[in-house]
């Protein structure tokens, strides 16, 4: 898109590093370009919108077109620009344009997943990957086997609640049955069991209930 470009710091810290007008020149031509990465504009125009002086502006360009041996690129044998047409002496391609343009891109996905949230799943199956296996010399944290634990047991509660849930109900007693006080203490034990292994149960609950009865 014309009038817009992302601009990378890398600019000022690679073989630009220093040069004045060449780094004004290059951001200019930068901010020129079109969607795919073309200058196809006179010299004279872009001196009259950029305020740079022609002869500054096309011994900057020159440089662009020449071999950088010390770029970080190498197409183009590390040249910045290249001419669209033989024909005349004006008009350029940018030659990194679209490796740059696809970095944005993936910038901006990345900033884009991490305002939605979308990309949490993402990263934490990666941070899982990338943890290190647990050995005597990277033992699991307090705070880790803490929350370990606690999944542990919130696990647990529900498996034994679900346990519970599905235990069969009591048969009705027969009508000469007589509550012993064998048969009450082994009522209260079996009554106590169920509260210690399922206390934050509906069954737990209802067995507390019982044990006020039989204790009456």
């Amino acid at each position: 898109m014309a009038g817009y470009a992302v601009v990378f710091d890398s600019i000022f810290t690679g073989t630009l590093c220093g040069r004045y007008p060449d780094t004004a020149a290059w951001l200019f031509l930068l901010a020129l370009k079109d969607k795919n990465g073309v200058v196809d504009m006179t010299p004279q125009y872009i001196s009259s919108v950029t305020g740079m002086p022609v002869a500054d502006l096309l011994a900057c360009i020159s440089r662009f077109m020449e071999p950088d041996p010390h770029s970080r690129s190498t197409v183009e044998q590390g040249r910045r620009l290249v001419p669209i047409a033989a024909d005349r002496d004006w008009g350029w391609r940018i030659v990194n344009h679209a490796a740059y343009r696809e970095k944005a891109r993936l910038i901006s996905k990345s900033e884009r997943e991490v305002t939605t949230g979308s990309n949490r799943e993402r990263l934490k199956t990666a941070a899982h990957r990338r943890s290190p296996p647990l050995t005597a010399a990277n033992p699991l944290s307090d705070a880790d086997a803490d929350a370990d634990a606690d999944a542990d047991a919130d696990k647990r509660e529900e498996v034994e609640g679900k346990r519970a849930r599905r235990a069969p109900t009591a048969k009705r007693l027969p009508d000469d049955f007589t509550l012993t006080d064998s048969r009450k203490a082994t009522a209260k034990a079996v009554l106590n069991s169920v509260i210690e292994k399922y206390p934050k149960t509906k069954a737990a609950a209802e067995a507390k209930a019982l044990l006020e009865k039989l204790d009456k």
